[in-house]
């Protein structure tokens, strides 16, 4: 039979000096955790907003698709509008097709390629 000490509680045992710091340092670990993580978090979040704040200028605009001109090639009309959104190619027999399609929510620019030269374009921008 146990015999209860005195200022203790039926069942439960009187805790150490030692017992108490081993008590404080494992609930450290975890504040120290949740800190740790809590960092991360935060510094993926700003990452992730200084990129959109840093977006560059919409290049889907009527003055671009009006520098675009027949014969062009895909490097210039590419220094222009930067690259396609995207892209398929055509193999016909004399000639190769190549589409470039650039999107911007509600907005749109049709490049196509006849054998890497600018043959025509099309966009819903409205007229210049």
């Amino acid at each position: 039979m146990r015999v209860r000490k005195r200022g203790q509680k039926s069942g439960i045992p009187l805790t150490s000096e030692r017992g108490r710091k081993r008590l404080f340092m494992n609930n450290r670990k975890p504040t120290f955790l949740v800190w740790i993580i809590g960092t991360v978090f935060v510094a993926i979040f700003c990452l992730s907003s200084c990129d959109k704040a840093a977006s560059p200028v919409s290049k889907l605009t009527r003055a671009n698709f009006d520098q675009i001109h027949e014969n062009m090639s895909k490097e210039e009309v590419k220094a222009i509008l930067g690259s396609p959104s995207s892209s398929s190619t055509e193999d016909k027999l004399i000639y190769k097709r190549t589409t470039w399609r650039y999107v911007e929510s509600d907005k749109y620019i049709n490049i196509t390629f006849k054998n890497d030269e600018l043959d025509s374009k099309d966009t819903n921008l409205g007229t210049g």
